[in-house]
């Protein structure tokens, strides 16, 4: 490459042409693993096969950078699922499924809420989404600060009728506080004179559950065939389930955890298949079910939920050689 850069160059003052951004470009193949090049226009074309090309690279997720280059990994990805200006984030691929086999109880938890005939229609679920979306302090609030020189916090209210709701939360949840109003304004004032406590009752404060359902942090209506259903941020399969208006036979949660504490062992087992084989088709890979099946069964048999790994399935293993495998050299 510096070889040929080398010839356009004197070439071009031989000429006299002016190819001062081509000659740069070479300049920066040579020089650089990865050349940056403009995406001078975007089109549709009408396929020619059924099938695409999978660009898959190893140890990258799905983004895209300043310079337009977009990068595609189908087993590391996570994806958006989108309703107007609302967000839903979903895990899928290779890291979904390290989130079931190793059995975790963090990470980005959702339900898919379906809804009985009667309230089966678009504004009923709007209604629906309303009501069971969480509120907190700090959503029904205006601002809120910190005064260090009366060592107290402030909250500023968007009505003053809304005190009596924030003194019975406040007093209720949180001890060894004394409090002042005047207008909108709420002072709260710790017995404990420090900074450090003051940010943490603040941050405790603001996190007060004030209506709809603890853990659902957003809802999302979408019209999916002859069904309006609602898909939510956070999870609260308990709850949700007692609501009249919910339909408790397809309601379902990607939370296994919640799944074994309200349906039992049986349901968490038939979970773990279900988001295991749901991840692997989302990727187009073809998996016997029998292989995920066996997993799930040594995952719940003795009736609980064990992950796959050195401290549990495979950790208790008899053979030596087997345990082995999964042991961490220093």
């Amino acid at each position: 490459m510096l070889r040929y850069t080398e010839i356009f160059e004197v070439l071009s003052r031989k000429n006299k042409t002016d190819i001062k951004n081509e000659l740069a470009l070479m300049r920066q193949m040579y020089e650089s693993d990865v050349v940056w090049d403009e995406i001078v226009g975007i089109e549709k074309i009408k396929p020619s096969s059924d099938f695409v090309y999978d660009f898959t690279v190893d140890g990258t997720e799905t983004f895209t950078t300043f310079e337009g280059i977009v990068t595609h990994n189908t087993m590391r990805s996570y994806t958006l699922a989108s309703q107007s200006d609302r967000l839903r984030k979903v895990t899928q691929g290779l890291p979904r499924l390290i989130e079931i086999f190793d059995a975790r109880k963090t990470f980005e938890k959702n339900m898919i809420i379906y809804l009985k005939k009667e309230y089966n229609t678009k504004d009923k679920a709007k209604d629906i989404a309303n009501k069971i979306k969480e509120m907190k302090l700090s959503d029904v609030i205006i601002s809120d600060s910190i005064d260090l020189i009366n060592m107290q916090i402030e909250i500023e209210l968007e009505r003053a009728s809304e005190k009596d709701e924030v003194k019975g939360l406040v007093e209720k949840h949180i001890k060894d506080v004394e409090l002042s109003f005047r207008e909108k304004s709420v002072f709260i004032k710790p017995k404990k004179n420090s900074v450090r406590d003051l940010r943490k009752i603040k941050n405790k404060i603001l996190k007060l559950h004030v209506s709809g359902v603890k853990s659902i942090e957003n809802v999302v209506v979408i019209k999916e065939g002859e069904d309006w259903i609602l898909q939510t941020t956070g999870t609260n399969l308990k709850k949700i389930l007692l609501m009249d208006e919910v339909d408790v036979e397809r309601t379902t949660t990607n939370d296994i955890y919640q799944i074994y504490d309200v349906l039992g062992v049986e349901a968490a087992r038939n979970s773990i298949l279900k988001e295991a084989k749901q991840t692997l088709d989302d990727q187009g890979l073809d998996v016997d079910v029998r292989h995920l099946m066996l997993l799930a069964d040594m995952m719940t048999f003795d009736g609980t939920i064990k992950d796959i790994g050195r401290y549990c399935v495979s950790g208790k293993k008899a053979s030596v050689l087997a345990r082995a495998n999964f042991e961490e050299t220093n």
